[in-house]
């Protein structure tokens, strides 16, 4: 008799040990499909947001989370999560536009447009000169159309 509760016993827990092994494998998938997506994810991040002055790659925000088990897939714990938003190292440069580290950003402004900035004196002077040439040019053609008219 003690046969039949026996196999039904070795039954039961073969059953059980499948199940474990199959939420093991869809949670081991789950972590590939996750690290794949977050790899992808970075290299876009990184080339997004890289310093335009050295070329350093910037890293996301990192937050731990808890999560409740999960019957399906994940065990009870905590999950670290990116956020892709910005980052959390580099500020936007208010002349380009591209994003700077904080070593080579100085009142909004990126070390490559601060060095581009006129100066004052003789940079100054060759805006001006520039203005006025673009103003006669633009005068002229103005007069000639209205002559053609």
């Amino acid at each position: 008799m003690s046969d039949w509760r026996k196999s039904a016993r070795d039954y039961v827990a073969k059953q059980q040990e499948s199940q474990k092994r199959q939420q093991e494998d869809r949670w081991r998938r789950k972590q590939q499909e996750y690290k794949k997506e977050y790899t992808k994810e970075l290299v876009g991040f990184r080339r997004k947001y890289d310093c335009c002055v050295c070329g350093e790659p910037a890293e996301p925000d990192v937050v731990t989370k808890p999560i409740a088990a999960d019957g399906d897939y994940a065990p009870s714990g905590e999950v670290e999560v990116a956020i892709w938003t910005s980052p959390h190292d580099r500020r936007q440069c208010t002349v380009c536009g591209k994003w700077a580290c904080e070593k080579h950003i100085e009142a909004g402004i990126c070390k490559k447009c601060a060095l581009d900035l006129p100066t004052g004196g003789a940079a100054n002077f060759h805006l001006s000169i520039r203005y006025v040439l673009l103003f006669w040019a633009l005068a002229f053609l103005l007069i000639f159309f209205l002559l053609l008219v």
